[in-house]
C-alpha cells in the first residue's frame, strides 16, 4: 500500500474544512434565522466533522481502496498527542452528561479516563499492538484474542455504571 497519494489537489484539499464549516456553521445561522433555541447545538459539531471526514475518505484518490485510506487515517489518528485530543474533544460532551446524570467531576474525569484508554488499546493502530504485530509477526485478530485487560476494564466499569457501585454520597443523594 502507497502511503500518500501522488496527486496534488492544491485548493481542493481545503474541501473538508469548507465543507465542516457549511455544515456546522451554515446550519447554525439557518436555525438562528428559523428561531430555534440553541441553534448551533442541534447540528453537532462532532457529526459534522464525522460527515466530512466520511466525504473525505469517499471522495479523495478514489484510485485506492477505502479500506487503505482508513488504513493511513488511523495511522494518523495513532500519532503522539490524538489520543489527548480525543479527550480535550469528548471532555464538554462528558461534562454535559455528568451535569445531567448528576456524576461528581472526579468520577467523570476518572470514567473519560478508562473508556479513552481501553478504547485505544483495542483498535488496531495502537502502539503495543502495532510493535507486536510488527516485530512478533502476528496479525490484529491474533493480537486481539488475548486482550483481556481492556475488555475486562470495559465490562466492570459498565457494570459498574450500569447497577450504580461505587457512587459517592453525593451522587446517591442527588440521583436522577
Amino acid at each position: 500500500m502507497k502511503e500518500r497519494s501522488e496527486k496534488n489537489y492544491k485548493a481542493l484539499a481545503l474541501m473538508p474544512m469548507l465543507l465542516f464549516l457549511v455544515l456546522y456553521v451554515g446550519c447554525g445561522i439557518v436555525f438562528t434565522i428559523m428561531g430555534k433555541s440553541s441553534p448551533f447545538s442541534i447540528m453537532s459539531r462532532y457529526t459534522a466533522i464525522l460527515i466530512t471526514i466520511m466525504v473525505a475518505l469517499l471522495c479523495y484518490d478514489t484510485k485506492t481502496s477505502v479500506n487503505d485510506k482508513l488504513e493511513v487515517f488511523c495511522r494518523g489518528y495513532g500519532s503522539q498527542g490524538v489520543g489527548l485530543l480525543a479527550i480535550i474533544i469528548s471532555a464538554p460532551i462528558a461534562k454535559e452528561l455528568g451535569g445531567k446524570y448528576k456524576i461528581a467531576p472526579k468520577r467523570l474525569a476518572s470514567l473519560l479516563d478508562i473508556f479513552a484508554c481501553a478504547a485505544l488499546m483495542l483498535v488496531p493502530h495502537d502502539s503495543a499492538v502495532l510493535l507486536v504485530s510488527q516485530y512478533g509477526g502476528a496479525s490484529y485478530g491474533e493480537i486481539i484474542r488475548w486482550q483481556f485487560y481492556p475488555v475486562l476494564l470495559l465490562l466492570f466499569t459498565v457494570c459498574t455504571i450500569q447497577f450504580g457501585l461505587l457512587r459517592t454520597k453525593d451522587e446517591k443523594n442527588a440521583s436522577v
